[in-house]
């Protein structure tokens, strides 16, 4: 059986934070003003950097106006980053950089050494005396600072490396390994169960919120279908958008009795995640949306970057491929008897393989260099597929490549480059270039 690991709900609790651009900061300016508080009854100490309250004033002034300054540089530029991905990359890269925890961490800082300036300021007593003003917390903004400055390099290395498309294409393909990795497992491992059958006895439960389907907590839908003695099968798949009131699920006892669905309507939709949004937390196919809206941005007129296009779909046959070599199908979970009590469906790898490969060999059917990489990928993934069905998919793939290929590009050398790589793809769907699988994959 295929078995859905689910994020347990403190961990999505903290993936929401960790994307949350908001929240480092806010705790970094609360940690300023609190330690300005706790060190400011600390008086006396050496006069290392300042001779007197009033210097000490006026240099705790100026560092807070210069991080004031600084912090709306670095808000700045991260708002054209933001807006930079979203016009030539793809808007659904927008979670990716808010999620960032480089400039997470250098507005924390920065923020942080404002806050702690500005309440140490406040603490100051209006004499002169050297020894009546706490000289140990002014030397600690002089610390705040430099790391300030070190936070700022940083940031300017960071940004400019982020925003680069190489790196954009790597994180997207990392961060889908990862949700593979956790959706899927190795093929021979197990075996894919088969959805079981709604009978007419089944009760409907009801959406109540719209939105996207995040994420299913499959553990603990078994833990209260096992209470109430009940089959628990879902009908949306992980990333489809639900109406409120549709079916969410299917309820029905294994002994045909009655159910009073309406009493586990709430219990099963606080089960599952829906939002405004789609993320990667369970959602293969969200990873692979983002690689494919890159290319085919980078295909469109308006930017005519093929190059572009090319690396995200080598970016994409890293992930076809590892989907390529494991089991996909639903997620069924059996309870200590071996009777189902929970079911998912999935997309299979027919439906990965269509999702990477059609809008790109539709826009890109006039540029050879552009279907050569799609055979390129065509073959990898029969490389690594452990099953006719699917090297049949890739070998349809192969034949819509070679048919919109031959429609639209007019020179023969062109057409001659295309059927070359066509025909090493046909091979691999035969099993002929099987050298080409290097271990085990990721």
């Amino acid at each position: 059986m295929v078995v859905l690991r689910r994020i347990p709900r403190p961990h999505a609790l903290a993936g929401y934070v960790g994307e949350s651009l908001w929240l480092l900061p806010s705790l970094a300016v609360t940690g300023g003003i609190l330690a300005a508080s706790a060190l400011a009854v600390v008086r006396g100490g050496p006069a290392l950097f300042v001779s007197g309250t009033d210097s000490a004033r006026q240099v705790l002034a100026t560092i807070a106006g210069a991080g004031i300054t600084v912090t709306g540089t670095v808000f700045s530029l991260s708002i054209v980053v933001l807006e930079m991905a979203s016009s030539q990359y793809s808007p659904r890269l927008l979670r990716n950089f808010l999620a960032d925890r480089g400039t997470q961490t250098t507005l924390s800082i920065l923020l942080g050494t404002v806050a702690y300036c500005l309440s140490l300021l406040r603490t100051l007593p209006p004499d002169s005396d050297t020894a009546a003003f706490p000289q140990w917390a002014v030397a600690a903004a002089f610390l705040l600072v430099l790391m300030s400055l070190a936070a700022l390099v940083y940031y300017m290395h960071h940004i400019s490396q982020s925003i680069r498309v190489e790196s954009i294409l790597a994180d997207v393909e990392q961060r889908t390994l990862s949700t593979i990795r956790d959706r899927y497992s190795e093929a021979d491992t197990v075996g894919v169960a088969a959805m079981p059958p709604v009978p007419e006895s089944a009760v409907r439960v009801p959406v109540d919120e719209s939105g996207f389907l995040q994420a299913v907590d499959l553990a603990q839908m078994l833990v209260v279908s096992q209470h109430h003695d009940l089959v628990v099968r879902l009908r949306p798949l992980i990333g489809e958008h639900v109406v409120t009131g549709t079916t969410l699920a299917w309820l029905w006892r294994l002994d045909g009795g009655e159910l009073d669905g309406a009493r586990l309507t709430d219990p099963l939709n606080d089960l599952v995640e829906v939002s405004f949004e789609r993320t990667l937390q369970q959602d293969v196919a969200f990873g692979i949306r983002q690689l494919v809206d890159i290319a085919i941005r980078a295909i469109s007129p308006a930017v005519n970057d093929p190059t572009t296009a090319v690396d995200a779909i080598s970016h994409l046959s890293v992930l076809l491929s590892a989907l390529a070599g494991r089991e996909i199908g639903p997620h069924v979970l059996v309870d200590a008897s071996g009777e189902v009590r929970v079911a998912l469906d999935s997309c299979g790898f027919a439906d990965y393989l269509a999702a990477a490969c059609d809008q790109i060999r539709r826009f890109g059917a006039k540029e050879p260099a552009v279907l050569v990489a799609l055979l390129e990928l065509l073959t990898d993934a029969a490389c690594r597929a452990r099953d006719d069905e699917r090297r049949k998919a890739v070998a349809d793939h192969i034949e819509l490549v070679m048919a919109d290929a031959e429609r639209e590009i007019v020179q023969p050398a062109d057409l001659d480059g295309v059927a070359v790589a066509a025909e090493r793809a046909r091979r691999a769907t035969r099993g002929d270039l099987l050298e080409r699988i290097a271990g085990s994959g990721p």
